[in-house]
């Protein structure tokens, strides 16, 4: 029950995502509808549509990430021997756990600093710290999705044949 739990949770950015993306679509739809059929637009459209953009990009790659949606050139590792394909792929591990890392941390600062100078938005006044929250909400949980991938190849076939719970 916990691992299928945590596997459910580690899908909360998919879920984010999707949302972001059909309230992007209603209000782009809602948004052109209004201007072109009763030619009263909608002031606080495009800060809306940027919000859900943004929300829909972090959380969108980082669930790409973990599923392995994003373009990976393995090719030439994959033609070397055990060894060094053993090695690159422990290297390219760490990189990217280092760049999803620094990625977190200087995103949480400008998410700080939005907070800090109580910076908010023209025309919806939402604080700004919110429209940039999921930069490092998505990099964290790619960096969990990334981290944790080698155990969670462990956690799943469990899972498929229904023991550990």
């Amino acid at each position: 029950m916990k691992r299928k739990f945590f596997l459910r949770l580690l899908d909360l950015d998919l879920y984010l995502s999707m949302l972001a993306l059909a309230a992007l679509i209603a209000i782009t739809f809602l948004g052109v509808f209004m201007r072109y059929l009763f030619n009263a637009p909608f002031v606080w459209l495009d800060e809306m549509q940027m919000t859900c953009i943004i929300w829909v990009t972090c959380f969108g790659a980082a669930a790409a990430f973990r599923h392995g949606g994003h373009i990976a050139i393995d090719m030439l590792v994959d033609l070397l021997p055990p060894g060094p394909r053993k090695a690159i792929n422990a290297l390219v591990f760490a990189v990217v756990l280092f760049m999803l890392g620094f990625l977190a941390w200087n995103s949480w600062g400008l998410v700080r600093q939005q907070l800090v100078n109580r910076r908010v938005s023209d025309v919806m006044r939402v604080p700004r710290a919110w429209i940039y929250a999921p930069m490092p909400l998505a990099a964290v949980s790619m960096l969990l999705g990334f981290g944790l991938s080698p155990f969670r190849r462990r956690l799943e076939p469990a899972e498929a044949s229904g023991k550990g719970e």
